[in-house]
C-alpha cells in the first residue's frame, strides 16, 4: 500500500492514518515502519500487542475449523466447504456486546434462531478467503518497535470489547514506549456493540476531534 501511494499515485506524505479492528493494527504497523510519512495516527479497537490468550484461540479455531472440514480438501474445492460453518457464529460471541445478544437473544428459541442466522451469513462467505483474512494476523505484534514511532498517536478502544479486553493491560504496557501518545477507553453505554463500537463513530469522534484540534490537524484541514 505504501508502495501504491509512493510510487504509484504520487502520495509522499499524509496527515492522517487512521483505522479499525485489522485497520487500527496496520495503522500501528505504518506508524513504526513509515515514522516520517504521516502527522499522527489513530488505531481504533485493537491492542498493539502480539496476537495471544483467548483473542488468538478464537482465530485458531476459525483456522482448523476450515483446515479440518472434510470438504476442504486442501483448499483445492469446487465447492465451499459446508461444516466449518457450524463454529463460525464463534467469532460473533467475541465481537459483539454480550448485552446487545441477549437483546438480541432473550431466550433458548431466540439463541438458536439467531445462530441460525449467523451460520446462513457464514455460509455467504468463501472458505479460503476467510482462512486468509484469519491467518494474515498470526504475525501481527508492533511491540518491539513501538519506540520508533515519532508523531502524535490517539488509540481508542471499548470496555466491553472481548477480543481487547482492557483488563490485560496491553495498551497501558505498550504505550510507555511511545513519546506522544494520548490513550481513550469508551465504557459501555447504550450504544456499545462490543469490538464492533468502533463503527459507531459517535460514540468516538468528539476524542478524535479534540485530538485533530491539538496536533494542529484541523486547523490545516479547514485551510485545504
Amino acid at each position: 500500500t505504501h508502495r501504491l501511494l509512493v510510487e504509484k499515485l504520487g502520495v509522499s506524505h499524509l496527515s492522517l492514518v487512521m483505522g479499525i479492528s485489522m485497520g487500527g493494527m496496520l495503522a500501528w504497523m505504518w506508524a513504526e515502519m513509515f515514522p516520517d510519512f504521516m502527522d499522527a495516527v489513530v488505531p481504533i479497537s485493537c491492542q498493539p500487542g502480539p496476537m495471544s490468550g483467548r483473542n488468538w484461540i478464537q482465530r485458531r479455531i476459525n483456522i482448523e475449523a476450515i483446515r479440518n472440514d472434510p470438504e476442504w480438501n486442501n483448499g483445492n474445492y469446487d465447492k465451499n466447504p459446508s461444516r466449518y460453518v457450524l463454529t463460525a457464529p464463534l467469532s460473533a460471541l467475541f465481537t459483539q456486546s454480550v448485552i446487545r445478544l441477549q437483546e438480541q437473544a432473550p431466550t433458548r428459541q431466540g439463541a438458536d434462531a439467531l445462530y441460525k442466522r449467523l451460520v446462513e451469513r457464514a455460509r455467504q462467505g468463501d472458505a479460503n478467503d476467510r482462512l486468509y483474512q484469519v491467518e494474515a494476523s498470526m504475525d501481527y505484534d508492533p511491540s518491539p518497535d513501538l519506540g520508533k514511532i515519532k508523531v502524535p498517536v490517539l488509540t481508542v478502544n471499548f470496555a466491553d470489547d472481548e477480543i481487547n479486553p482492557p483488563e490485560l493491560g496491553a495498551v497501558e504496557g505498550a504505550l510507555a514506549r511511545v513519546a506522544n501518545v494520548r490513550s481513550v477507553l469508551i465504557p459501555a453505554g447504550p450504544d456499545s456493540i462490543g469490538h464492533l463500537t468502533g463503527q459507531v463513530a459517535k460514540t468516538w469522534n468528539s476524542h478524535l476531534a479534540d485530538f485533530m484540534t491539538a496536533t494542529g490537524l484541523a486547523a490545516r484541514a479547514a485551510k485545504a
